[in-house]
């Protein structure tokens, strides 16, 4: 089959779902398929206007291939036959962003905006052949503003077996871009109220300065530099294994992230995670108290729990094998997600 992936892309990032994307291809292509991946630049300051990202979506022509499979807005605009969507996210901006510290304000303006994005949405989405999304909390947010109904198909790792435990450290992992919606401030934060040596390592990269300096700031007043290593680069994926390894567990506190790759390779290396209870994707996860925790985003609380698992490793330890136990039962495998993708 000749298949075109369709994705957007912001200039020099990258990421989960510029991952998911290549992923697929590889895994397609050593099924015997053809496979195209095609991007459309979507600016990071929506100085270009919206409606015409959707009529620069509309006029590609993508006749010449059996399937479309589309997965970021505008993306789903696209005209094709047999358009299949594996929805990461839509325009969250206009969405359950709205009028908040990360999406568009409200005002005569932006309210156009937002009738115009979820008009178009709702009639493109609803036009494919089979309508996926990458997680469950996806599929709530198109079901409430779009009121479309989808099924969940979780992408599986490229490659499970190359996570594994090496051993129980003393420092809780977070790796991700390092942004406001990624909050590793109020994890560093959080680092001010634990009562024991538990360490942080935090490894990403950060285009923000303001928010950089902010981050900076707060390890030099509090005195963390020894609790804290900060990693500002994007680390090789033998790296992040090895630290995933060797760490007492995993800290991932995003705000209503949409899926979160993360949580699986923190599953697959048996180690625990702490997640927040409006973190979004992981919590579909994570059992509190058995897999991890999953607190309210505050500094105090995530203190707790991150002191609860270095004062008690033996559990820490217990609960890393019941997630590891919990991410085989699921089954998130190439073979499967593909033969759906493919109905």
């Amino acid at each position: 089959m000749k298949i075109a992936l369709f994705n957007t892309m912001t200039p020099f990032v990258k990421g989960g779902a510029e991952g998911l994307v290549e992923d697929l291809s590889k895994q397609l292509q050593i099924r015997g398929h053809k496979v195209t991946i095609f991007r459309i630049p979507f600016p990071d300051d929506y100085e270009v206007k919206l409606i015409e990202l959707v009529l620069a979506t509309k006029m590609l022509n993508f006749s010449g291939y059996d399937r479309v499979i589309c997965f970021k807005y505008p993306t789903f605009s696209v005209m094709h036959r047999d358009k299949v969507l594996w929805i990461c996210h839509q325009f969250r901006q206009v969405y359950d962003l709205w009028d908040q510290e990360f999406g568009l304000s409200d005002n005569t303006h932006n309210q156009a905006i937002k009738q115009i994005v979820t008009s178009i949405d709702t009639k493109d989405i609803g036009e494919a052949r089979h309508i996926y999304t990458i997680a469950g909390v996806v599929s709530k947010r198109i079901k409430k503003f779009n009121n479309i109904e989808s099924e969940v198909i979780n992408p599986p790792l490229i490659s499970n077996s190359s996570f594994f435990k090496e051993s129980t450290g003393d420092y809780l992992f977070y790796p991700s871009r390092i942004t406001e919606l990624k909050r590793q401030l109020l994890a560093i934060e959080a680092l001010k109220y634990t009562k024991s040596n538990v360490k942080l390592v935090i490894a990403g990269y950060c285009e923000n300065e303001e928010y950089l300096k902010k981050i900076i700031e707060v390890i030099k007043r509090n005195n963390l530099d020894s609790k804290v290593k900060f990693i500002n680069s994007w680390i090789s994926e033998e790296e992040k294994i090895k630290f995933m390894a060797n760490a007492l567990g995993c800290l991932f506190i995003p705000y209503n992230e949409d899926y979160g790759y993360i949580t699986l390779e923190a599953f697959y290396s048996s180690k625990p995670v702490i997640t927040c209870n409006d973190s979004g994707g992981p919590c579909d996860f994570v059992k509190d108290g058995e897999t991890g925790y999953i607190v309210e985003p505050s500094a105090e609380k995530l203190a707790i729990a991150m002191d609860c698992l270095y004062d008690n490793k033996d559990n820490a330890e217990l609960m890393g094998n019941k997630a590891y136990e919990e991410i085989i039962e699921r089954n998130i495998t190439w073979d499967e997600t593909i033969r759906r993708l493919l109905l």
